[in-house]
């Protein structure tokens, strides 16, 4: 019985040299839930001496950890807990490796499952949650009000539409009740919220929430009713006669081939090397600003080909590739550094030109669109007095630089039209979500449109 139950009891543990596992893999049942994919691993020290808890590579910035301690004393254990945020749906696998000061090698775990729940809720960047807490980051767990009013009576507006977006991606659509309330139960985070109603001009609005900030009110403003008349005024052609039209045969071998399928064939528009360099300081995160640019950068995303390639360079107190350059086939990989994107520090927009230009150059397509495109919600305050400079000696390289600005005030609008207008290139608005969905879209068709001359 004894040996029964110490064979037992042996392959209930895994076991490396001093160490004793609980185990090294573990499987997740299928859920929409990203709150249940948490684990825990028990590892004992079954040694005379203590042994250390080194590192732990998680390989994947999907995976989050946590552990009790590092010190692991004789016949005492540690805790290691592993959370998944998921970057995608479906099933998933990662390998991260251990590291104690007793083994050469680190131990390897293996963690699989299948989510199948909303994207739009679940927090990348969200920490492990603590081993005292339970279930801290369920995603149902807060509840805000999100409140409709006519902007000019303040009366509730029943019926009216909201469609929420949470990381710069539609989720949701709810409808007010009654009492022009929509209450929902989503994570506290930043929000952007777009509210219609027939009758009414459709109203915009960016909000953290959170268990202080749960109340958000949009106004929405009646669409004046116009008195005045308009006659249509009646345009008479008149027929010519059918002997003064000659009928002449078009050579088939004339006839241009039809075009690919799609809004973006390789036949219309050429190859993009597009470098963003962009603005993610403090001021980024106030009035949905980073919502706006990643929404926009997510909708540009859907029709990259594969032949062509972005590169993704930020600046704030420094610059720095966050992207290296990557095809446009490879949209999981672009779409996770797109939702990773926070806003922090301040201005140093010299750099991140100069940094962008670099990427630009390296990545140049011979006979394509090479492109470096500032994203920023004002004028460039550090480190930047050379940057003008900098675009005079690289605008006759064959890559244009236009700036996309954010909700810009007047004055940073002026200075970011000259400096598009110095490098070749366009300023694009971004202002609403409506001008987020199409505006980026249409600049990189337009720059690169191929022309009859080509």
């Amino acid at each position: 019985m004894r040996r029964i139950l110490f064979i037992f009891l042996l392959f209930q543990f895994t076991v490396f040299g001093q160490l004793e596992f609980s185990e090294t893999k573990h499987v997740f049942e299928t859920t929409d839930d990203a709150s249940k994919l948490v684990v825990d691993f028990t590892i004992k020290n079954t040694a005379a001496r203590a042994d250390f808890l080194l590192k732990i590579d998680t390989k994947s910035n999907c995976l989050k950890y946590l552990f009790s301690k590092k010190r692991i004393d004789k016949d005492s254990s540690i805790l290691i807990r592993f959370s998944v945020n998921p970057c995608e749906t479906g099933k998933f696998t990662f390998k991260p490796q251990v590291y104690f000061a007793s083994m050469m090698e680190p131990v390897t775990f293996t963690i699989t499952g299948n989510f199948k729940g909303d994207l739009a809720v679940v927090d990348v960047m969200k920490a492990c949650p603590d081993f005292g807490s339970t279930n801290r980051f369920d995603p149902n767990k807060f509840s805000f009000t999100v409140k409709v009013i006519d902007g000019k009576t303040k009366e509730e507006i029943p019926s009216s539409k909201v469609d929420y977006y949470a990381n710069g991606r539609y989720f949701n659509t709810h409808k007010t009740n009654g009492q022009g309330l929509i209450e929902k139960k989503y994570p506290i985070g930043f929000y952007y919220f777009v509210a219609s109603k027939e009758g009414y001009f459709s109203s915009e609005k960016g909000q953290m929430v959170n268990y202080a900030k749960n109340l958000v009110i949009i106004e929405l403003f009646k669409k004046e009713e116009s008195k005045e008349i308009i006659e249509e005024e009646v345009i008479v052609i008149k027929e010519k006669d059918s002997s003064e039209f000659q009928i002449q045969e078009i050579p088939l071998d004339s006839i241009p081939p039809p075009l690919e399928e799609g809004e973006f064939s390789l036949r219309q528009y050429k190859p993009n090397n597009i470098v963003f360099v962009i603005d993610n300081s403090a001021s980024m995160a106030s009035r949905g600003k980073l919502e706006l640019l990643k929404f926009s950068l997510h909708e540009l995303t859907k029709i990259l080909r594969p032949q062509d390639k972005i590169t993704l360079v930020s600046y704030a107190n420094s610059a720095s590739v966050i992207l290296n350059t990557t095809s446009g086939d490879q949209k999981e990989r672009i779409e996770f550094m797109i939702d990773s994107m926070v806003a922090k520090g301040f201005t140093a927009g010299g750099a991140g030109i100069k940094l962008g230009f670099e990427q630009a150059k390296a990545a140049k397509i011979p006979d394509g669109n090479n492109q470096v495109i500032v994203v920023t919600d004002g004028s460039f305050n550090k480190d930047s007095d050379d940057y003008m400079r900098y675009i005079k000696k690289s605008k006759n390289s064959g890559i244009s630089i236009s700036v996309v600005g954010i909700k810009n005030t007047e004055r940073a609008r002026d200075e970011m039209i000259d400096v598009a207008t110095f490098g070749n290139g366009r300023y694009i608005p971004i202002n609403d979500l409506t001008q987020a969905k199409v505006n980026l879209i249409k600049e990189i068709k337009e720059a690169s449109r191929i022309t009859s001359e080509e």
